[in-house]
């Protein structure tokens, strides 16, 4: 509901403490407890400059949750983008997301990396990815104790990505 009508995490607060003051209910404290917000990403150098890993199972876990009934295979769509934030100070950003096929209005985030050049190593920026996509594919996508089969449908890249990679 939070997500679907874009409540704001203030807003949620606020409603959680109502609820749990007012009608007793237990509830989270927290928005992002309630929304399954994790409170650490996993924060690699990739040369100089900083690569946050969400990963490929957080990210689907949350397109998954967003959905109304339960997918019956998961068919993934990759994007990779470059974006050069600003011609004066070099800052790039080189972002991996995903939806599934069926669902495209739903978008997960599976890193970003940050930046003054683009990654120095590509395999760097790629291998947690690369491991945690071929584990997916092999042992299938396990959601409320159900194996659903996972498959990367398409990578997708803009012009700067595809020159890395």
């Amino acid at each position: 509901w939070a997500i679907s009508h874009n409540i704001p995490h203030s807003a949620l607060r606020n409603l959680l403490q109502l609820l749990k003051s007012e009608a007793n209910i237990c509830v989270p404290q927290d928005p992002r407890t309630l929304l399954h917000i994790p409170r650490h990403i996993f924060n690699k150098p990739v040369g100089s400059d900083t690569y946050s890993y969400i990963g490929v199972q957080s990210a689907v876990e949350k397109l998954i949750n967003l959905l109304e009934e339960q997918s019956q295979k998961l068919n993934l769509l990759v994007n990779i983008d470059g974006l050069l934030l600003s011609k004066s100070s070099n800052t790039q950003i080189y972002s991996i997301l995903c939806s599934m096929h069926e669902y495209l209005q739903y978008i997960g985030v599976i890193g970003i990396y940050h930046g003054y050049e683009k990654p120095s190593n590509v395999n760097d920026f790629l291998e947690d990815f690369t491991v945690e996509t071929i584990k997916l594919s092999e042992e299938g996508f396990i959601y409320k104790n159900h194996m659903i089969p996972f498959a990367i449908k398409a990578l997708i890249y803009n012009a700067p990505a595809k020159s890395l990679i």
